[in-house]
């Protein structure tokens, strides 16, 4: 697994989601389950920071998830600084195990309770491939990360 799976949202063509992506009716409880992930007994979970101008960006990254990997069905835990529930009412279309939490600062991702592993992301990345090696990788140090560019 290369960090080759992963890409910046800005690669992607925005006319891939459309306004309507998150625009709301259904809700959701914001809590997460129990089920099992593919992945074993290990609890799993992805998670972004955003407010309310990353949420199209976090749809894009959610339905490039969904495209690359669809047997993959892990938690997708939304940090936010106080957005209404009903912000969340496009991403829970587009995943069906999306949680949201209120956090002022996006390095909430690191502290996270009640999952094994997080798979940090944010909302201007897409996910271009499968990621069912990096999912299935035991944590040697405690955390890891994709190299950022510079910027």
């Amino acid at each position: 697994m290369t960090h080759s799976s992963l890409a910046s949202a800005s690669d992607v063509s925005s006319s891939a989601v459309s306004s309507s992506a998150v625009s709301s009716s259904a809700a959701s409880p914001s809590v997460a389950d129990d089920r099992s992930t593919v992945t074993g007994r290990r609890r799993i979970a992805f998670a972004a920071h955003t407010g309310r101008d990353g949420l199209p960006g976090l749809a894009a990254l959610l339905r490039s998830l969904a495209l690359t990997n669809p047997r993959v069905c892990e938690d997708f835990v939304v940090l936010h600084p106080g957005l209404p529930d009903s912000s969340f009412d496009g991403l829970r279309r587009l995943h069906p195990r999306v949680v949201t939490r209120p956090a002022d600062d996006r390095r909430a991702v690191f502290g996270l309770e009640g999952y094994d592993t997080v798979m940090a992301l944010g909302p201007g990345m897409v996910v271009l491939g499968d990621l069912g090696e990096l999912l299935r990788m035991r944590p040697r140090l405690g955390g890891g990360a994709p190299p950022q560019q510079a910027g």
